[in-house]
C-alpha cells in the first residue's frame, strides 16, 4: 500500500514537473524545487497517517495542477490574442501589398499599352519615311534623265548654231564683196559723170531692187534692223518674228522651224544702210 501510494505520488510529482512549460508558464524552477521538497514532507506525514495524507496530497496536487492549468490557459489566451493581432496586422499588410501590387500591375499594363502604341507610331513613321525616300529616289532618276536629255539637245543645238555661224560668216564675206563691188560701180558711175537724170534713175532703180530684197514676207513692208532670218536665209522683220513664234514658230516662206536662238540677217541690215545712203544721195540730187 505504502509502496503503491509512494509510486503514485512519484508519478504525480513527475506529471506536475513535466506539465510545467519551460518558456510560457508562470512557474519558475525554484517553485518546482519547493514543490518537490513539499512532496517529501508530505510523504513523511503520509507514513504517519497514510489515508488522510493521501487525500490531502491528492487535493494539493489537484489544486496545483488547476492553478498551473489556469496560468497556462491565461498565457495561451494572451498568445492567442497576440496571434489574432498579428493576423489582423498581416491581413492589413497583405491588403496593402495587394493594393500596391494591383496598382503596379495596372501601371505596368498601361506602360505596355503606351509602349505598343509608341512602337506602332514609330513603325508608321518608318513606313512613311521609306515611301518618301523611294519617291525622292524616283524623282532623282527622272531629273537625271531630263538632265541628260537636255545636255544632248543643247549639244545638238550648239552644233547647229555653230554651223549656221560658219555659213553666215561665209555669206557675210560674199555679201561684203558684193557691197564693195556695188560701191565700186557707183563710184565709177559718178566718175563717168553721168547726167543727173540718169543718176537719179539709176539710184531709183537700185533703191527699188534693194527694197524688194528687204521686204518682209509677212507684213510686206520694208524691214528695218534688227532683221532676222531662218536657216535658209529668208528674212523677216522684228515685229513679225515675235508673232510667228506664237503661231508655230516656222518660216512663212520655206516652213522651216526657227531655232531657239534668233539669227540676225546681217546682209539685209547692210542693205537697209545702203538704202538709207542711196535715198540721201537721191534727196541731194533733187
Amino acid at each position: 500500500m505504502t509502496d503503491e501510494n509512494g509510486s503514485q505520488v512519484n508519478v504525480d510529482k513527475e506529471f506536475v514537473v513535466l506539465s510545467c512549460p519551460t518558456s510560457s508558464s508562470s512557474l519558475s524552477c525554484d517553485e518546482a524545487v519547493d514543490l518537490s521538497e513539499g512532496s517529501a514532507a508530505k510523504k513523511a506525514r503520509r507514513e504517519e497517517d497514510p489515508e488522510q495524507d493521501e487525500n490531502r496530497e491528492w487535493g494539493n496536487v489537484a489544486a496545483g495542477i488547476k492553478e498551473q492549468v489556469g496560468k497556462l490557459l491565461e498565457f495561451k489566451r494572451k498568445d492567442y490574442e497576440n496571434l489574432l493581432e498579428e493576423e489582423t496586422r498581416l491581413k492589413k499588410v497583405i491588403s496593402e501589398k495587394k493594393t500596391l501590387f494591383l496598382a503596379n500591375k495596372l501601371q505596368i499594363e498601361q506602360g505596355v499599352k503606351e509602349r505598343d502604341a509608341r512602337v506602332a507610331q514609330f513603325k508608321n513613321e518608318e513606313e512613311t519615311i521609306k515611301e518618301l525616300l523611294s519617291s525622292l529616289e524616283k524623282r532623282m532618276e527622272t531629273l537625271q534623265e531630263e538632265k541628260e536629255r537636255f545636255v544632248q539637245e543643247y549639244q545638238l543645238e550648239f552644233c547647229d548654231a555653230k554651223d549656221n555661224q560658219d555659213e553666215l560668216d561665209k555669206e557675210w564675206t560674199s555679201l561684203y564683196l558684193k557691197k564693195n563691188n556695188i560701191e565700186l560701180k557707183l563710184k565709177r558711175f559718178k566718175e563717168v559723170s553721168l547726167a543727173k537724170d540718169e543718176t537719179r534713175r539709176t539710184l531709183q532703180r537700185f533703191i527699188k531692187e534693194k527694197e524688194e530684197d528687204v521686204e518682209c514676207p509677212v507684213c510686206l513692208e520694208e524691214a528695218a534692223p534688227p532683221i532676222f532670218s531662218c536657216k535658209e536665209m529668208h528674212i523677216i522683220c522684228c515685229s513679225c518674228r515675235e508673232q510667228v513664234v506664237t503661231m508655230g514658230n516656222r518660216c512663212p516662206v520655206c516652213r522651216v522651224k526657227y531655232g531657239k536662238n534668233k539669227v540676225r540677217h546681217r546682209f539685209a541690215e547692210k542693205i537697209c544702210e545702203e538704202l538709207r545712203r542711196m535715198r540721201k544721195e537721191l534727196a541731194d540730187l533733187e
